[in-house]
């Protein structure tokens, strides 16, 4: 009976460690998506602070019925539309939509997280992977940016890493022993199939990096590889065939917009990123841990193949961080380090029998906490107070020297501060309100409410602001060499869609190099067709609007 007793005592004693976890995991993921809905669009607008209107506009086109690729050319895929989308509606076409839109994505990528770790791992490890995947989406500011330079640039990286994440942490569990994971689930290959098919169609490039690092873990592991392979492309396919579905099964033009961006890219990669003091040493502590867990495999008695599997898998994602870091718009910052580190020290806690390392000069246990906290926590605080920062501006605005858009409606809640460091252009601060507000004026004189604008600029705030039916055509977002070129760009016809007006932006400033540079090369490849289709209107200090013939 004592045995007995002493059984159901440590099963009650697991039981309520679980329950304490869960109830920290589901704490801290309503803390994080609730500030995400509570302060909805991060405020003043800093530095990149004109891609919020990217996100504004495509999602408002897609409201509107527009498909990616078919309606409009785009180097992403439709799944970070079909999220904006998603928040716009749910915030009345508000700009708040856009940290709707992240708590929700937000909540359902972290359960995925928590729920895939928790099923083999120490239930704390899986509560920090949900915390940090939760934080990693919903902090409002561009990575590699200061926490309190607020804006969402880029918010699709934030969004490929986390899914890419999923990846990390589910190849990580499929290299532990069978007594450790469930490795005749179909659950786990499914789940990272899913995650690719997602990847594939928000961002190619992520997809390019994650796929062949499944594969590859898949083949290293010491697991059932033809079922696991089978299950994977079966998730895939699942989301494939919704994804291609609601683009109406258009091959083709995704296929063009995707060549048309991997020719432009190719043009601006730079492989000789610098990274930073804090990369460098997340990437050296996770180097010693996978040697420190080599070395430790003849004390434990571990399964070579296992072994090596959780330490290639480490390797293979700081690896895949810098892939991904040398084709993104960001400098530094390697959110999959975190992944990775969950991954090995999980791994590490099951192989070992939950017995601490003995090594030389260290203190039995010290190398995990260490590992953790050394990947995990910089890329948590910075997004956590980022967070905290854009509550409180949220709760108590403190706007004596910020611009407003005159766009009492749907831009009423974009504010945008003064930047005067080196991120400094027409695209920021008071100077991009201006051009704003002086191309809606323009507009009102000259257009009615169901003319649709298109522009030559990178972004076009002006139909979402305006609340108009946007005209098919144009670019979800015009970077020169990085989304077009010269020798590689979408058609005249399609470029111009049915546009009965078209804006083209003059920048003033010797700091908007890059964004004259933009406009310029749109006018060296579609003037031509304007001249000759288009009858010039007015043209102001920012903009020359032009007519359809």
């Amino acid at each position: 009976m004592n045995g007995i007793d002493g059984g159901n005592a440590r099963l009650a004693g697991i039981r309520s460690r679980l329950q304490k976890s869960d109830a920290l995991f589901f704490a801290g993921l309503v803390l994080v998506c609730g500030l995400s809905a509570f302060i909805g669009i991060a405020a003043p607008l800093g530095s990149y602070g004109h891609d919020v209107l990217f996100l504004l506009d495509t999602a408002n086109r897609v409201i509107q019925g527009q498909v990616p690729h078919r309606d409009f050319s785009s180097a992403w895929g439709p799944v970070m539309y079909l999220i904006d989308s998603a928040g716009l509606l749910m915030a009345d076409m508000r700009p708040a939509g856009i940290g709707y839109a992240n708590a929700v994505f937000g909540a359902i990528v972290a359960t995925w997280t928590f729920l895939l770790a928790r099923s083999v791992w120490n239930p704390f490890i899986a509560s920090a992977a949900g915390i940090y995947t939760a934080l990693l989406i919903a902090a409002p500011f561009a990575l590699s940016n200061n926490p309190f330079d607020f804006g969402y640039a880029m918010i699709y990286n934030r969004y490929g890493y986390a899914l890419f994440g999923i990846v990390v942490i589910e190849c990580a569990r499929n290299g532990l022993p069978a007594s450790c994971a469930p490795r005749n689930s179909a659950v786990g290959p499914i789940s990272s199939g899913i995650a690719l098919g997602l990847l594939a169609f928000l961002k190619i490039s992520y997809a390019m990096v994650a796929i062949p690092f499944f594969v590859v873990s898949t083949l290293i592991a010491a697991a059932p590889r033809r079922r696991r392979l089978f299950y994977a492309l079966g998730g895939f396919s699942v989301v494939a065939a919704a994804v291609m579905g609601y683009l109406r099964f258009d091959f083709s033009d995704m296929w063009n917009d995707l060549s048309i961006a991997a020719a432009a890219r190719r043009l601006s990669l730079q492989p000789r990123y610098a990274v930073g003091a804090i990369d460098v040493v997340q990437g050296a502590i996770i180097i010693i841990f996978c040697f420190l867990l080599y070395k430790a495999g003849s004390e434990h008695a571990l399964k070579g193949k296992i072994r090596l599997h959780a330490i290639a898998m480490a390797l293979m994602a700081v690896a895949a961080g810098y892939l991904l870091l040398i084709s993104n718009q960001q400098t530094d910052v390697f959110p999959l380090n975190g992944y990775a580190a969950v991954g090995l020290a999980a791994a590490y806690r099951q192989l070992s029998g939950g017995k601490p390392l003995v090594w030389r000069g260290l203190t039995p246990g010290f190398p995990i906490p260490a590992l953790l906290l050394a990947c995990l926590l910089p890329l948590s605080l910075w997004n956590g107070v980022s967070l905290a920062g854009a509550a409180i501006e949220h709760a108590k605005p403190q706007r004596a020297h910020v611009m407003p858009l005159e766009s009492p409606g749907r831009g009423a809640g974009l504010v945008f501060r003064p930047v005067e460091d080196a991120l400094a252009t027409e695209t920021t601060g008071a100077a991009y309100v201006r051009a704003v507000n002086d191309g809606l004026e323009l507009l009102r004189r000259h257009t009615g409410g169901g003319d649709g604008i298109l522009t030559l600029d990178e972004f076009n705030p002006f139909n979402y602001l305006l609340d108009r039916p946007s005209p098919s055509g144009g670019l979800a977002a015009a970077a020169y060499n990085y989304i077009f070129s010269d020798s590689a760009h979408p058609g005249d016809k399609r470029f111009f869609g049915n546009a009965r007006y078209v804006m083209v932006r003059k920048y003033l400033g010797a700091d908007s190099g890059m964004e004259r540079d933009n406009v310029a090369a749109l006018m060296r490849i579609y003037g031509p067709a304007l001249r000759a289709n288009f009858a010039p209107v007015e043209e102001t200090s920012h903009w020359a609007l032009w007519a359809r013939k």
